[in-house]
């Protein structure tokens, strides 16, 4: 499975039209690591956690046209 890049993580929040909070809550992550992805201070995140970014995306993108 390919997760989407670092860099991909803001892109991905401001297509689903989602605050910090909001994406945070849906991805089941903290609020302050999702800021510090988004803000360059976090380098190389864990698999687990972008993967949760990856899951949440890709249900809310597919999961809900079915």
């Amino acid at each position: 499975m390919i997760l989407p890049d670092i860099e991909d993580v803001k892109k991905i929040r401001s297509k689903m039209g989602m605050t910090l909070k909001e994406f945070a809550s849906k991805c089941d992550l903290d609020v302050s690591w999702i800021n510090q992805v988004e803000s360059g201070n976090i380098k190389e995140p864990s698999y687990l956690k972008m993967k949760k970014i990856f899951d949440m995306y890709e249900f809310e993108k597919y999961g809900r046209q079915k």
